[in-house]
């Protein structure tokens, strides 16, 4: 597939030295999906406004279609954006809203009538045309916001969490019809959200951000499927995964009330370690290179605090955080410690030997039931394999589970 537009080493660094996006990797194909999703404050939305311009961009590099944009002005990229807030203009009908970019443009007005008409059909909003946006619905006015962007005919659609502020009826609607809208005009795509059910059900590609870092680029299954840490495998999924705190010694997983042994896990496991344990040694090896504020960072993204400013970083503050770090690596390498266990609801079974659980409370969905266990585990069964019992005992899928460690956070299998 071609690249359409790429993000070299993309940051962000504002005038407080809080880095917002951090060393952006992605490279996005010519009529691609591409859904940035993370929790609120994780840099997706500052990523998208990089790309449409209304955002400098610190360091790195933007090509569009093979060409640098880092100072391309916003009107030169051929783009479209899809605000969350619709930002429709009041006292203007739904005509002139969806027609105002292309006047500006000094578009003829043959032209604006047949583009304002047909994105009109497509979006069911013929009869809307001469009403203001005090007489639309949320639903409405969305549309309206979709139709402004339709008739630009631009190759690249910029869509931040353009239904949040929709009901979940609504919603589930509207992102049927912008895949639909998507594969019928053809643009590139990139959607920011932070409901994971949306990027997961919309796009083709998937960029998961955390804290102004990539954590997993993958298609929607992938994600699903493959979680590379602990943040994307909760993150992804309803019910939740779950994340089950053991004891790891000898090849064996102390649940408590049950131990399981694992095949072949000791050559993963000790491989895991030491390469985590060679790269931590060569962090401090680099620190007397001036290299202190990169690693303080890093540092910060996996301790999940909040950045503070680069005048407040001091060389031994970081060199104690990650020769810390190594400590626990080692220790984890060479003794018995504590792993997680991580495995989905929907993967865990009623059986007559396994690992107990108190249930705190039952959730029906119809023909499905979730079981809520004191240790937090949830269990998704068949509402006829329940016998409103409040002690169980279950097992996973021997196929279906994973194992993170729990320093880094990273998946070991």
């Amino acid at each position: 597939m071609e690249k359409y537009i790429v993000l070299d080493n993309i940051s962000k660094v504002y005038k407080n030295s809080v880095k917002a996006v951090n060393d952006f990797n992605v490279e996005i194909s010519k009529g691609d999906f591409v859904a940035l999703v993370g929790p609120s404050g994780c840099g997706k939305s500052t990523t998208l406004r990089m790309i449409a311009g209304l955002e400098s961009i610190t360091s790195g590099t933007l090509f569009i279609e093979g060409k640098v944009a880092n100072y391309l002005p916003s009107k030169d990229r051929d783009i479209a954006f899809v605000f969350q807030s619709y930002a429709l203009y009041p006292h203007l009908s739904v005509f002139d809203n969806m027609a105002f970019g292309l006047k500006t443009r000094r578009i003829n007005k043959a032209e604006i009538k047949q583009r304002v008409f047909k994105a009109s059909d497509i979006l069911n909003l013929g009869s809307l045309l001469d009403r203001r946006p005090k007489e639309l619905s949320g639903g409405q006015m969305q549309r309206v916001a979709l139709g402004r962007a339709i008739v630009r005919h631009a190759s690249i659609f910029l869509m931040d969490e353009p239904l949040s502020n929709l009901d979940a009826k609504l919603r589930i609607k509207m992102r049927s019809e912008i895949v639909k809208l998507h594969k019928e005009i053809g643009s590139t795509t990139i959607y920011v959200t932070h409901d994971q059910l949306e990027a997961i059900t919309m796009a083709n590609k998937i960029v998961v951000m955390n804290l102004g870092y990539i954590q997993q680029i993958g298609n929607p299954m992938d994600i699903y499927n493959n979680p590379h840490n602990l943040f994307v495998a909760t993150f992804f999924g309803t019910p939740t995964m779950n994340i089950i705190k053991v004891l790891y010694e000898n090849e064996s997983l102390d649940f408590g009330s049950y131990k399981y042994q694992l095949k072949d896990f000791k050559v993963k496991h000790d491989a895991f370690y030491q390469e985590k344990i060679s790269k931590v040694k060569g962090i401090l090896a680099n620190l007397e290179n001036g290299l202190a504020e990169y690693y303080f960072y890093e540092s910060h993204n996996i301790e999940g605090e909040n950045k503070k400013k680069i005048e407040t970083i001091e060389l031994e503050q970081v060199k104690v955080y990650f020769e810390k770090k190594l400590n626990l690596l080692e220790e984890a390498l060479l003794s018995k410690h504590q792993l997680s266990f991580g495995i989905r609801p929907e993967h865990l079974v009623l059986s007559k030997e396994g690992i107990k659980g108190e249930v705190i409370f039952a959730e029906p969905l119809g023909s499905q039931i979730i079981l809520h266990l004191n240790n937090d585990v949830q269990l998704l069964l068949n509402i006829d394999d329940y016998r409103n019992e409040e002690i169980i005992t279950y097992l996973f899928n021997e196929s279906k589970f994973y194992i993170f460690d729990n320093i880094t956070g990273e998946r070991i299998i």
